[in-house]
C-alpha cells in the first residue's frame, strides 16, 4: 500500500520531504502518515513564511535581476527596457513563419501583434540605433519578461524572465574565447561554478553554446556574423548570451519545480501558499 497520486501530489507542492515509494500495511496507517506529513509541513511552511514577512525579501527572480544587471552594467553594458508587445514583422524578421517550431507558442493579440517570445528581436532593432550612436564595440544587455505556450511541466514557464546581453563588433578570432570568459564570470555570479558547454543546434541562431548544469540547460550562447543579421542591416560580429531567471532560480535553490520559481499566485518565495 503507497501514497495515492493525489497525496504524492499535494505533499510535493507543499515541499514535504518524503518518499513516494514507502508502503504502508493498511490504508488507514497510510492515511494516518499523510496526514502527519501533510500537518507538519503545513506548520513549517507557515513559519518559513512568518520569517520572510520579516524580512520583507524580494521575490527570488527581482533579486537576481537586480545582482545580474549591476553585473553587467559594471563592465560596460548598457541596460535597455523595450516593449513587451512586438509585431509580426520582427519575427519574421528572426524567421519565425507559420511553419516554424516556435510559431505555435507565440501569444498572438491580433493577426499583426504577440506578446514577445524572447528579446531578441528587441535587442537587434534598438542596437541598430544605439550602434549608429556609439559606434563600436559595444555591449548592450535587457532583462524582461517573455512569453510562449509551453507544456506545463517542472522546466517550463508560460510566462519567464529572460536576460540577454550581446556584445557587437567584437574581434573575430577572440569571439569565442570572450564568449567563454563572459560565462565563467556569469556563472561565478550566479553561484552555478559546476556546469558544462555543450554544441547545440539551436531553431533560431543554428549552431550554439548550451551552459549546462546537472543536466538542465540554462543559458545559450551565440555567434555572429549570421544570416539572420541580414534582416537587421548588419554585418559585423557578435557574442550574445541568454539565459531564464527562474530556470536559475530553481537550480540555485534546488527547487524540484520551476513554477516555485516564477510569478505566481500559489508560491512565496518557493514556499506553497496552498496551506488549507
Amino acid at each position: 500500500m503507497q501514497f495515492t497520486k493525489n497525496q504524492v501530489q499535494r505533499l510535493k507542492e507543499i515541499g514535504c520531504d518524503f518518499d513516494a515509494e514507502h508502503s504502508f500495511a493498511s490504508v488507514e496507517a497510510r492515511e494516518l502518515a499523510f496526514k502527519d506529513m501533510e500537518r507538519r509541513s503545513i506548520e513549517n511552511n507557515r513559519g518559513a513564511l512568518h520569517e520572510l514577512r520579516k524580512v520583507g525579501s524580494a521575490p527570488f527572480v527581482d533579486a537576481l535581476a537586480k545582482s545580474i544587471s549591476s553585473f553587467l552594467r559594471s563592465r560596460g553594458f548598457l541596460e535597455v527596457s523595450t516593449p513587451i508587445i512586438i509585431s509580426k514583422r520582427f519575427l519574421n524578421r528572426m524567421t519565425i513563419g507559420d511553419d516554424h517550431a516556435l510559431y505555435k507558442q507565440v501569444f498572438w493579440l491580433d493577426d499583426k501583434t504577440c506578446l514577445r517570445p524572447m528579446l531578441a528581436p528587441n535587442l537587434y532593432d534598438i542596437s541598430d540605433r544605439l550602434l549608429n550612436i556609439y559606434g563600436q564595440p559595444l555591449g548592450v544587455f535587457e532583462i524582461g519578461p517573455c512569453f510562449r505556450r509551453e507544456s506545463q511541466g517542472n522546466k517550463h514557464l508560460e510566462s519567464f524572465t529572460m536576460v540577454n546581453f550581446v556584445e557587437w563588433g567584437i574581434d573575430e578570432s577572440k569571439k569565442t574565447e570572450r564568449l567563454k570568459e563572459l560565462i565563467s564570470l556569469f556563472m561565478m555570479l550566479i553561484g552555478l561554478e559546476e556546469y558544462s558547454l555543450e554544441e547545440e543546434d539551436s531553431v533560431v541562431y543554428g549552431d550554439t553554446i548550451d551552459v549546462v548544469v546537472d543536466g538542465v540547460e540554462i543559458a545559450s550562447g551565440a555567434f555572429g556574423p549570421h544570416p539572420l543579421d541580414n534582416n537587421w542591416g548588419y554585418d559585423g560580429t557578435w557574442l550574445g548570451l541568454g539565459a531564464g531567471l527562474e530556470r536559475i532560480v530553481m537550480m540555485q535553490e534546488g527547487l524540484d519545480s520551476i513554477q516555485k520559481a516564477g510569478r505566481s499566485l500559489l508560491y512565496l518565495g518557493g514556499i506553497s501558499l496552498k496551506l488549507k
